[in-house]
């Protein structure tokens, strides 16, 4: 694995900053390759990650690519519950990796009381929107970094603040208390952090070296995983993606009803576990960013669970049964509108339509043709479309639906090399 251009830049720029540093980069830029190229430049001994529950089993499988020829032994991978379970039983690590690391935004809350007490020569702070809100936000890192404003200097410095009477008694006011919701000095602030705390880019500033599209596969938790018959299952239905060319697209391998039946049995129930972990994903990680996402499905009640979710975000749904009013208006209120999330199904919603309004697409459940998958995550993929385009799989670890989500990944990818002009630039989007 080989780091790109501004990564190494950015992995140069992180070790010019010191032993603490906030790698906020926008999403899709790759700071899980930064930061663990990070941890070989430093030469840890023994590195702590912190993250979201549902991205640990992401994390092991990127050390795994990233260190595979000398892999870095003492590694612990804890959710920010872990952390707060573990208390003050955990040693002193030589680098310590938060990743979503605005989770850490309030100081009063036990998860960043817990990251911040941590022990560790040096320390990563990952998140692709270090202010969620506002310059606040940044505070409790700023402060575990060393910056030597308190509360009040800052936020007086930066957050506008403002003494606002808290409570009235005969029309007097019983105290006072300082207000630090607002933003001021912000270029100065931006000059400071970029000096001493923060690596920034945005995907405009490295556009020329970004792939037009990339795609991986999010493991979730999932027990015991599936059965040794229905993985051999599944293992046949995937094998002629393989074997019958980039054009392949039969989804019924020559497996009979009852043993389609079964996958089929298995990839609703799949939907079904995967649901409050998918919701969790996005909720917690993708729309912190404050962008819209395409999310597709395949069953009509995971549809309605995701739409009805996001409904505070204005979510919008379409699937078969539909008047092309109806869908109309779906794709109006995403595309020109305040809805942040489209949950669409992956036929009816994967072809014709353009959603270029998004340049992230999750997949909250797959299809089994991997064609019908390429041109549902090509609604954001056309023209109009003027960023990368991120395209997330979600899947249960150990189980059918990883089987499957890996392969439809791994052929896509084929099919993208086999149009791939010579010169190895990315081919042009076009109308479809």
């Amino acid at each position: 694995m080989q780091l790109r251009n501004y990564q190494r830049e950015g992995l140069r720029q992180l070790l010019a900053l010191g032993d603490s540093a906030i790698l906020a980069d926008e999403p899709g830029l790759g700071k899980t390759a930064v930061a663990l190229s990070y941890c070989r430049v430093v030469g840890a001994a023994s590195v702590l990650i912190v993250c979201p529950a549902s991205l640990r089993i992401n994390w092991r499988r990127e050390m795994a690519m990233w260190w595979d020829e000398e892999p870095i032994l003492g590694v612990e991978v804890l959710s920010y519950e872990g952390l707060v379970k573990a208390g003050k039983d955990l040693p002193p690590y030589a680098v310590a990796i938060f990743d979503e690391a605005h989770y850490l935004k309030n100081p009063k809350a036990r998860r960043t009381k817990a990251a911040l007490a941590v022990k560790a020569g040096r320390r990563l702070f990952l998140t692709g929107t270090p202010m969620v809100n506002r310059p606040m936000d940044l505070w409790p890192l700023l402060r575990a970094m060393g910056c030597p404003l308190s509360r009040t200097e800052y936020g007086k410095r930066y957050c506008a603040g403002t003494l606002t009477p808290v409570g009235f008694r005969r029309g007097k006011p019983v105290k006072w208390a300082w207000d630090f919701r607002g933003a001021s000095h912000l270029e100065e602030l931006a000059e400071g952090l970029r000096r001493r705390y923060m690596v920034r880019r945005v995907k405009a500033d490295v556009l020329a070296e970004l792939p037009a599209k990339t795609r991986s596969v999010i493991e979730l938790p999932n027990g015991r995983g599936d059965s040794k018959r229905l993985m051999a299952l599944a293992a046949r239905l995937v094998k002629p993606w393989d074997e019958y060319g980039v054009q392949a697209t039969d989804a019924s391998p020559g497996l009979g009803p009852s043993e389609l039946a079964e996958l089929t049995a298995a990839r609703i129930e799949a939907g079904r576990k995967k649901l409050p972990m998918v919701i969790q994903y996005l909720r917690d990680i993708i729309l912190e960013e404050e962008e819209k996402v395409v999310v597709f499905a395949w069953h009509r009640e995971i549809i309605e669970a995701l739409a009805e979710e996001f409904a505070d975000l204005g979510a919008v749904r379409l699937y078969g049964g539909m008047s092309d009013r109806e869908k109309d208006v779906a794709v109006r209120s995403f595309q020109d509108g305040p809805a942040r999330v489209f949950v669409g199904q992956i036929l009816t919603a994967g072809t014709g339509l353009t959603l270029t309004a998004a340049s992230t697409v999750v997949f909250a459940e797959v299809d089994w043709v991997p064609g019908n998958m390429a041109q549902a995550e090509d609604r954001c993929h056309r023209i109009g479309q003027d960023s990368p385009v991120r395209v997330q799989v979600m899947a249960l670890e150990g189980s059918v639906d990883l089987l499957v989500a890996t392969a439809l990944v791994a052929k896509a990818d084929t099919i993208n090399r086999a149009v791939r002009p010579t010169n190895g630039s990315p081919v042009a989007l076009a109308a479809q």
